[in-house]
This record gives structure tokens, C-alpha cells and sequence, in this order.
């Protein structure tokens, strides 16, 4: 059966909208009767290529498009955009793990095998099985699931779509498993600190398996810096990575591998955090950085690979690294 995804459902946000439209194809195409009224999934503030490749949306033209029949899907923490959608006259939903979310998510585990989670709406529960790894994609699951019940989809059908998913796209939290025991997490689809920083919160919940955890970092992809002046734009980059060589240290990642000098502002704020026992190496390439991983790696380790300056380059350090031991199936 052919893929496809509802053409008025427009799916808004700065990172998880592939996720979020990938789920949401999964659940049409198990349920392709189904009658999806207007909706706008909102998963962020930001804007956003729609989800039949129509034009960029921020979330405000979002919510003009729909109308009173439609449908507004929106994080319950975003209380902004929840009063926003609040004046369209559409019906409103919100999901996430707040108490006031109308769909709400509970007892999230992410592991090596898998994310679980379980779905409250209304007076249901639900417990949910993907395959997939990571809290923020259990999140995007939600914001889909909420959708679909609002499309009168009947909930298990819909959960059973996402638990049958291995992947939401290449390089989208993919694990690989080597015959030594290494398990390798390919994220190299995105480096919004966003995306960074719920793969780095991934990672680290792999690590109370006994696992050994190491961050594989590269330059942010930060949002657009117009307006600001040279001072202004630099001192934003040099935040935005040490923020994100701070986290590292927060989940007690035990070894950092940042490559490129744009990158070096991560590794220097990892390293200032005293109270850190990890390690925290700056190179210059990712041969430099496939070489430390080559001679360092042990059974059991944990590798997340978030590099993508450089595509081509981030896709040969994820395959040499699963080419340097014979691979078995995860």
C-alpha cells in the first residue's frame, strides 16, 4: 500500500516536523478512509515548510488557514500559541507531559530498544511501544495521535501504525549495533540545539543501561541571526554552543569528540565545568575524529554522532565507524 498524508494538515514547527509528518503518513495510510478535518499541528513556535511542500508558514499564518471546522494541535506548554489558536474558533488540542495537556503523556523511558510511553486521554490510557529512539520523538508521536483522535481515528488503530515504524527517516535517531557490542546513534539530520540537546537527553537515558556514553558534536545550526551586529551574532553563537557543552556535562555524557574550531565553544564549556569526571577532546576533522573513536571504543559503548556541517562528511564518519567491526542486526 502506498504512503500518503492528509493534504490539509500542515505540520509547523522549528525541528520534528519530518518526524511528525512521517508518523502522521504512517497512521493515514493504516486508516485511509479516515476524514481528517483542517488541522494545524503546532510543534513549536517557529515556521515551517508544510507538509505537502506547500509554502513556509510561520505558526500565525497556520492558524489563519484554519477555520472553524478545523482542528488546532499545540504543545500544552505553549500557553502563546494555545490562546492564539484559541481565537481561530477551531477546536483546540494540546498533548505533552503538563498537567492541563488535553492528551497527556506519562512515565517516558527511552532505551536502547526503544522509546515507551503511556497515552492519557480522557478517561483512557494507553500504552505506546515504538521501536524508534528518544523522548522528542515519543512527543512528535503525540502531537500525532492527538490529531488522529480528533480525525474520530480510533486510538489503537493509530498506535499500532507508530509501533510498526522502525525509522522516520535516515539519519533521524537510527541505531546500529556492531558484533562488539557498540551501539551507534546516527542523528546526523540536524544540528538545531533543540534536536541537539533531546539526542544528548536520549543518550544520557541509554547510559543507565551500562553503557558508556560519548557525544560526537559539530558546529549548531542556529536560527537566523538578521539584524544583529558582527559583536552582537558572535557572542549568540558562542551561548548557543556553550550551552550545549554545559548540558553534556549536566547528563554526565563521559566523553565529548567536538570536531571544527566553529564547534570548540562546546568543548570549552565542557571543559570549565569542574565538578565533570568526563572527557572532552576539540579536533580539527572528522578523520581526526574517527581515529580517536577507531582506538577508544569498547564493548558496550554508546556513540551518538550529531556532525552535519558537512553531510557527505557526517554519513562517512557514521558508516567507517560501522564498518570498523562487523554489524548485527539492532
Amino acid at each position: 500500500m502506498s504512503i500518503f498524508s492528509p493534504a490539509n494538515i500542515t505540520v509547523i514547527g522549528v525541528v520534528g516536523r519530518s518526524s511528525t509528518s512521517r508518523m502522521l503518513a504512517a497512521v493515514a495510510t493504516a486508516v485511509p478512509d479516515a476524514v481528517w478535518p483542517d488541522t494545524a499541528i503546532i510543534l513549536s513556535q517557529g515556521s515551517s515548510r508544510g507538509q505537502n511542500g506547500t509554502d513556509s508558514l510561520a505558526w500565525g499564518e497556520a492558524l489563519a488557514r484554519v477555520g472553524n471546522d478545523g482542528v488546532v494541535v499545540v504543545p500544552a506548554t505553549e500557553t502563546r500559541m494555545r490562546d492564539a489558536a484559541m481565537m481561530t474558533g477551531a477546536t483546540v488540542l494540546s498533548f505533552g507531559s503538563d498537567p492541563r495537556a488535553d492528551v497527556k503523556i506519562v512515565d517516558v523511558v527511552a532505551a536502547s530498544t526503544g522509546t515507551t510511553f503511556e497515552l492519557e486521554l480522557g478517561s483512557s490510557r494507553y500504552q505506546v511501544a515504538l521501536q524508534m529512539l528518544g523522548e522528542h520523538l515519543a512527543e512528535d508521536a503525540m502531537a500525532v495521535l492527538t490529531a488522529a483522535s480528533a480525525a474520530g481515528i480510533d486510538v489503537d488503530v493509530a498506535i499500532s501504525a507508530l509501533e510498526e515504524l522502525e525509522s522516520v527517516g535516515p539519519s533521524t535517531m537510527h541505531p546500529i549495533t556492531r558484533a562488539d557490542g557498540v551501539m551507534l546513534i546516527d542523528d546526523t539530520v540536524s544540528m538545531h540545539p533543540s534536536s541537539v540537546t533531546s539526542a544528548l537527553k536520549t543518550l544520557a537515558m541509554i547510559g543507565t543501561e551500562g553503557r558508556r556514553t560519548v557525544a560526537v558534536l559539530g558546529q549548531l545550526d542556529l536560527d537566523n541571526a538578521a539584524g544583529m551586529t558582527v559583536a552582537e551574532e558572535s557572542e549568540y553563537r558562542r551561548e548557543a554552543h556553550d550551552r550545549i557543552g554545559r548540558i553534556v556535562v549536566r547528563l554526565n555524557i563521559k566523553r565529548l569528540i567536538v570536531i571544527g574550531d566553529e564547534a570548540r565553544h562546546i568543548h570549552n564549556a565542557a571543559g570549565l565545568e569542574g565538578s565533570w569526571n568526563g572527557e572532552s577532546v576539540l579536533v580539527g576533522s572528522v578523520e581526526e575524529a574517527y581515529d580517536l573513536l577507531r582506538d577508544s571504543l569498547a564493548t558496550g559503548d554508546a556513540v551518538l554522532v550529531k556532525y552535519a556541517s558537512r553531510p557527505d562528511a557526517a554519513s562517512t564518519l557514521v558508516s567507517r565507524l560501522e564498518q570498523s567491526a562487523q554489524v548485527t542486526t539492532p
